[in-house]
């Protein structure tokens, strides 16, 4: 009998399960018939009376990202019952990753894409997000994901995809380079030299105007 939890019911007596086993097979991998390891037992208010629920834990490494079938096999002293599982191991690989500027002025912002794929049939990540420079930046159908940046003091900063979450998924794969965005001030426009030409009594001035980043002095 299972002992009930509850002191004003008497223990339950049923046909209690006995062993549960595994067999997992794709890609290559086959683990043949394993027994899935006890974890918990668990009651239940079922109708008017309480029902143990019986938790067992299966874990195996996996190698490849693909497509799996999981057999559960679950027996009791009378019979047994076997259902099928179709499971999907994967990941968010980030691929890509561009910003439509490398240098601008302070405050100014900077937009930075990166493209998202499924790392066991290469498809668009469609849904969720990653996390770039703070910003949540959600995928498109075509697993695109764009952030806008700035920032007000000048700096030099390395952007890449710090997290995403993704059907539970949080950390990506990173096969894209990480960019780097320059903010600094720029001078207030200063005259540069000046040509004076003398030609059948009309003069031609050419000013040469220069606007440049000011540059910090290196210690």
């Amino acid at each position: 009998p299972c002992p009930s939890p509850n002191p004003y019911m008497r223990d339950i007596s049923i046909n209690k399960i006995e062993e549960v086993q595994y067999r997992l097979q794709g890609q290559g991998v086959d683990s043949g018939w394993t027994w899935a390891s006890p974890a918990d037992i668990e009651y239940r208010m079922v109708g008017y009376g309480e029902a143990p629920y019986f938790f067992f834990r299966i874990t195996y490494p996996l190698d490849e990202y693909g497509e799996y079938t999981l057999d559960i096999k679950a027996g009791n002293g009378i019979a047994s019952k076997v259902e099928s599982f179709a499971l999907t191991y994967t990941n968010v690989v980030i691929e890509d990753m561009e910003a439509d500027k490398k240098k601008v002025e302070v405050g100014a912002p900077v937009h930075i894409r990166v493209k998202g794929v499924w790392a066991h049939d290469n498809l668009p990540v469609a849904g969720g997000y990653a996390v770039i420079g703070g910003e949540k930046a959600y995928f498109d159908d075509n697993g695109w994901a764009e952030a806008t940046v700035r920032r007000d003091s000048e700096r030099t900063e390395t952007f890449g995809v710090e997290s995403v979450l993704v059907r539970g998924i949080t950390e990506p794969q990173l096969e894209a380079s990480a960019v780097s965005i320059t903010w600094e001030k720029t001078a207030t426009p200063v005259l540069g030299e000046k040509n004076v030409f003398i030609f059948l009594g009309v003069a031609v001035i050419t000013i040469l105007v220069v606007s440049t980043y000011l540059l910090k002095k290196r210690k």
